[in-house]
């Protein structure tokens, strides 16, 4: 397959792709569907979030490029038979119960039912009444065909957030707003809502009814990351010294081999580093190297060799 670099997916586009196959991969013989772009590239779509989708070979599917990480690793999500992002649908509440959130505190939950009869978990908001038997929420995203709701009257869209621009937020609370997610609520200084997942951010020590710094890194949308705090020791633009830990290679979607050398800091995340001159670089494991740090995404640094 011929590669062509000068094609590019952009985040968040609707493109078209073809079921070509189904194919079982180790170690549990997982079942992952193949498609393939527009433009000649394959991809892997795992099957089980999407068995009620209806996705069969020879079909052709919409999916949204969800993300595409610092990698070059491209996250695929086919669009929803029944539920379209922004709109609002009325969902039945089977039942209400209460929840221990991960930092031990007591959550009202409901369980819900979607077009599937599936059964999902959502915080229960406080302005739903408790002896409620169906609820409205809006779609505002969905993602591993599981759904992320939230209230019609909270803005879904929050336009007065500029790209680039830092805002204060305080840490209202913590809640799960989708299975076995936790999200951080943030408070902007007009009382908006903002969610920030908080497995990313587990090293911070965010603490509820802090103030924390964040910058606006695209398009403010619900349960989209446009939301990336302040790092705790690391600082865009500064330069640092890194341990290498090792080199991956991998094949990127148009079969074109690419290699990054990891490295950490000592303590057990290990990141990806950018080398335009690996060839001539000492990569041997153990060797300390000096990188930029160009960005942060999801906590994660993202590096250049220097």
């Amino acid at each position: 397959m011929l590669a062509d670099t000068s094609f590019f997916f952009e985040e968040g586009q609707i493109y078209s792709f073809l079921i070509k196959g189904e194919v079982q991969l180790p170690p549990d013989d997982e079942s992952f569907l193949i498609l393939v772009s527009p433009f000649n590239s394959k991809h892997l779509l795992k099957k089980s979030p999407y068995i009620n989708y209806q996705l069969t070979l020879g079909a052709s599917v919409n999916c949204r490029i969800d993300k595409i990480n610092c990698a070059a690793k491209i996250f695929l999500e086919p669009e929803h038979p029944f539920y379209k992002e922004g709109n609002i649908y009325d969902f039945n509440v089977l039942r209400k119960y209460t929840i221990t959130n991960s930092d031990g505190n007591i959550e009202q939950a409901l369980v819900l039912k979607d077009c599937f009869n599936q059964e999902f978990i959502i915080h229960q908001d406080d302005e739903i009444e408790t002896t409620t038997s169906s609820v409205s929420y809006r779609v505002d995203r969905v993602k591993k065909g599981k759904l992320y709701l939230s209230l019609p009257d909270d803005n879904d869209v929050l336009a007065q957030l500029t790209i680039g621009n830092q805002y204060k937020f305080i840490v209202k609370d913590l809640m799960t707003r989708a299975d076995n997610e936790e999200y951080y609520l943030l408070l902007d200084e007009n009382v908006n809502k903002h969610y920030l997942r908080k497995k990313y951010y587990m090293e911070y020590g965010f603490v509820l009814g802090s103030e924390i710094v964040c910058t606006v890194v695209s398009t403010p949308l619900k349960f989209r990351h446009y939301l990336e705090p302040q790092h705790p020791k690391y600082k865009i633009g500064e330069k640092y010294d890194f341990i290498i830990s090792g080199i991956e290679t991998y094949m990127d979607v148009f079969g074109k081999e690419i290699t990054h050398l990891m490295v950490n800091d000592g303590s057990e995340k290990e990141y990806f580093v950018q080398c335009p001159e690996i060839n001539t670089t000492n990569t041997d494991i153990g060797t300390v190297i000096k990188c930029l740090l160009t960005d942060i995404r999801l906590s994660r640094l993202r590096l250049v060799c220097i």
